[in-house]
């Protein structure tokens, strides 16, 4: 259930990031910080950790109804120099609101997160509709026998059918999506 709803949540980042809902504006940049590091690098050598950034600055709808000085933008991928206008969307359909930055290429890992998200609720599906973890260890071949067993159920249609749409959706939906919607 945790997994769909993050599905959900992801999905309308997704539309909020292309701009089809939200409210359409701009953010101008007054400082960037430090968001998270992620350090993939081995002792001894090794590519150098990451940084993603939150970048705060002053949100003007395009519509001019609406401003907030103390707007932020998450997981920045870069540090963006202060003064830099950002398209971006306010995000209303979260508690309390929030910013993306408008465009594909903030739209897309949004719909993969909402597709992987299907794709891990149909495998819990399966796990409970099945109740293969609570009949055994849960080992592989318990698992394999459990899907033996619905061949010919509903239940095998139900998770092949979503398992199909969450699979379409993240190699072809989700970028798809991100490119071709506009709000």
């Amino acid at each position: 259930m945790a997994a769909l709803l993050f599905g959900v949540m992801f999905f309308t980042q997704g539309l909020t990031a292309t701009g089809v809902i939200g409210t359409h504006g701009s953010l101008t940049v007054s400082e960037c910080s430090v968001h998270k590091v992620s350090s993939t690098g081995r002792k001894g050598g090794g590519p150098p950790s990451t940084h993603t950034f939150d970048c705060a600055g002053t949100f003007r709808a395009d519509d001019g109804k609406f401003v907030d000085d103390r707007a932020v933008i998450d997981d920045v991928e870069k540090r963006i120099p202060e003064g830099v206008v950002l398209p971006a969307q306010k995000d209303e359909s979260t508690p309390g609101g929030g910013y993306l930055m408008r465009g594909s290429w903030s739209a897309i890992p949004k719909f993969l997160g909402a597709f992987t998200g299907l794709l891990i609720a149909d495998v819990a599906l399966f796990f409970l509709l099945t109740g293969v973890l609570w009949k055994t260890d849960g080992s592989w071949s318990a698992v394999g026998a459990a899907w033996r067993a619905t061949k010919g159920t509903a239940t095998r249609v139900v998770v092949v059918v979503l398992a199909a749409a969450a699979l379409l959706g993240v190699f072809v939906a989700a970028p798809v999506l991100g490119v071709t919607l506009k709000g």
